[in-house]
């Protein structure tokens, strides 16, 4: 079970060009980075996330859908989504950076 002092939620600036510069956690953490698309309540939600640790090695990624009633419900599902890794893969302390400063908030 994670402590709430053990995961951070970052919310990511919206980046309006085409090339973005990945933020390393903290030392000693991992980070995983989360992408969500929706398009609408009849479509799956696509899940996307990769997590790698402080120096940027890369440890695993993921593809997954689900489905969704709303864009916010659909970024948070994909929160959801991505701690349960985080968890299955014992991975402590962890920051979880997504664009979503709605689900983030909820959280």
């Amino acid at each position: 079970m994670y402590q709430k002092e053990n995961l951070r939620l970052i919310s990511a600036k919206n980046n309006t060009s085409l090339t973005s510069i990945w933020i390393p956690p903290a030392t000693g953490r991992t980070k995983l980075n989360v992408y969500i698309a929706y398009t609408n309540v009849a479509t799956d939600i696509g899940i996307g996330y990769i997590c790698r640790d402080s120096a940027g090695k890369f440890i695993f990624a993921v593809c997954d859908t689900d489905a969704s009633e709303s864009s916010d419900e659909a970024e948070c599902r994909g929160l959801l989504t991505t701690g349960r890794q985080g968890v299955g893969q014992q991975l402590t302390p962890v920051e979880i950076e997504s664009d979503s400063k709605g689900a983030n908030d909820h959280l």
